[in-house]
């Protein structure tokens, strides 16, 4: 497998597969100030579906945010002063606007993004404080990521499309090795790949499991680029292989990433969610053992909480505060929408059992 050192982060991990999806039974964890999810008859007797009614590939085991974006009245954020109407919803990116259209309209549900270098945080707290006062509970670890995205155009930036980013602080994103972080991308240009960030300032991150001009001309691509102008479902799967078997990540040494698409909706302003939850199809997969980054210390100097990756190169196992999404260069001619997006704390893959 070819590694790239880049000087950029992207990109989210997300695995799918029409074949091996799982039907999920039941999922009874339900977090006291969350959505519940449904495992009865409430969207038809559909089972194993998130609170949008998508489907779950994994089910939740603690943790969960669904987006707020349907409730309450239209508003706009330029800011991150806005945990009152959307908790745990933070937003940055230089000059940049946020338009959620609340309950009413063409586009009820949605969020709007435009700016510099939109970034869209799903975390306890909006505090740049070192450490920033979350607690332990209110971490993400293992997770389940997904939105449905619409892009109007190309901005032309080289690192912009849809990424979500997992196992991550990045508020500050100065903050030493904790900005470090898991990627999965599909870029505007056509690729869909992986990418690991150590540092961020000075930038240091590692590109792997490359697919140039993945999409094809049945799901409306142009020479292999991304789709525009309707509906990608992408659902990144961040998992540690749980070494023990006991769902203690201090002894896990594996992150797996997978990465989804799901394309049954196309070009509509304000779709319903697709049917049985979805055809979700694994784009990409990678296994972290510290590979990726492999022979890159990430030396501690000035963080109070530091995270346990040192002068080894290891995979990202440990809890962080933030799950963000990002893109780049998306002026007000060409915005993006986003709709259903959710994070779940989900289990880790059950490592060998000892013969």
């Amino acid at each position: 497998m070819k590694l790239w050192r880049t000087s950029r982060l992207a990109g989210v991990a997300l695995l799918a597969t029409a074949v091996s999806v799982p039907i999920i039974i039941s999922d009874q964890t339900v977090a006291a100030s969350t959505t519940s999810e449904t495992t009865g008859p409430a969207l038809g007797g559909r089972r194993g579906l998130d609170a949008f009614g998508l489907r779950m590939l994994n089910p939740s085991v603690g943790k969960r945010w669904n987006n707020n974006w349907k409730n309450g009245p239209a508003r706009t954020y330029s800011g991150t002063n806005n945990l009152a109407a959307d908790p745990e919803l933070v937003m940055s990116g230089g000059q940049f606007s946020a338009d959620i259209y609340g309950s009413a309209g063409d586009r009820a549900g949605q969020l709007k993004i435009t700016g510099e270098y939109p970034r869209v945080y799903v975390r306890k707290n909006d505090s740049r404080e070192v450490p920033p006062g979350i607690s332990a509970k209110d971490k993400w670890n293992n997770v389940e990521i997904t939105f449905y995205a619409y892009s109007t155009g190309d901005s032309g930036v080289g690192w912009a499309g849809l990424e979500a980013v997992a196992k991550t602080n990045h508020w500050p994103d100065n903050w030493q090795c904790a900005s470090g972080g898991y990627g999965a991308r599909m870029l505007f240009d056509g690729r869909v790949d992986f990418e690991k960030e150590l540092y961020h300032t000075p930038n240091t991150n590692f590109r792997t499991a490359t697919k140039p001009k993945y999409w094809t001309a049945a799901e409306g691509s142009v020479d292999g680029r991304l789709p525009l102008n309707r509906w990608i479902g992408y659902k990144f799967v961040a998992r540690n292989i749980d070494a023990g078997n006991d769902r203690d990540w201090h002894n896990d040494t594996q992150v797996r990433l997978e990465l989804y698409k799901e394309m049954s909706i196309g070009n509509t302003t304000n779709p319903s969610p697709p049917r049985h939850g979805g055809n979700w199809v694994l784009v990409n997969s990678y296994t972290d053992d510290g590979n990726l980054s492999s022979g890159t210390p990430c030396t501690h100097v000035t963080s109070p909480d530091d995270d346990p990756y040192g002068d080894a190169s290891k995979p990202f196992t440990w809890p962080n505060y933030s799950v963000y999404l990002r893109t780049d260069g998306i002026t007000t001619s060409i915005p993006q929408y986003y709709k259903w997006f959710s994070v779940r704390e989900v289990a880790p893959i059950p490592g060998r059992t000892p013969r």
